[in-house]
């Protein structure tokens, strides 16, 4: 009887340790942005990086820098945790583009800016400065076609809008702000 009831025992510890490790081993769902995903293999990942990707003539087309990034070799995606891209316009108008988190896709087609997202256009002669608040946003790295769903705010030195849905080209500085669009004019805004 005693051999049985250790037996036993032993058995529901296994299990315990069983349901235990599965627990801890199962995808974070956003509790944890980007623990690695064991149902994918990573091939490699990288800490406090930078890349940029050059263009056909040698040139920056983009710069991507960020706290970590996860590559899995099985999707040939990413994720990358605080997020930093540089996108240059065709007027050499810098936009720094900061998130919370972001996903690669294929062949770095798409960069999907994840959770709150801050885009910034630097002042130059001919463009004033231009901050934009919105979240999740969809890049198009080689044409740098932006856009999204979600509640956006622009804010500049003279207007203010706010709008439901963007689509941006950041090369030539074009924006189509998508519904419900409010707006505010002045000669000086605070």
């Amino acid at each position: 009887m005693r051999k049985r009831l250790w037996l036993w025992g032993i058995v529901l510890a296994v299990l315990m340790l069983t349901v235990w490790v599965q627990f801890e081993r199962e995808p974070s769902n956003g509790t944890h942005p980007f623990e690695a995903d064991v149902s994918k293999k990573v091939d490699y990942y990288l800490e406090n990086f930078k890349i940029t990707q050059l263009n056909e003539l040698g040139q920056p087309n983009y710069s991507l820098s960020g706290h970590k990034l996860i590559h899995y070799r099985d999707t040939d995606t990413a994720d990358v945790i605080d997020p930093t891209l540089f996108v240059t316009g065709k007027d050499a108008s810098q936009w720094k583009i900061v998130a919370e988190r972001a996903w690669i896709s294929k062949n770095n087609e798409y960069i999907h800016l994840l959770g709150k997202v801050d885009i910034q256009r630097q002042e130059k002669k001919s463009n004033p400065g231009l901050s934009i608040m919105t979240s999740n946003l969809k890049i198009r790295t080689q044409d740098h076609f932006a856009e999204t769903d979600d509640p956006v705010v622009l804010q500049s030195v003279s207007w203010h809008a706010e709008a439901n849905g963007l689509s941006a080209n950041l090369t030539t500085g074009q924006f189509s702000l998508l519904s419900n669009v409010k707006g505010m004019y002045s000669d000086v805004i605070k």
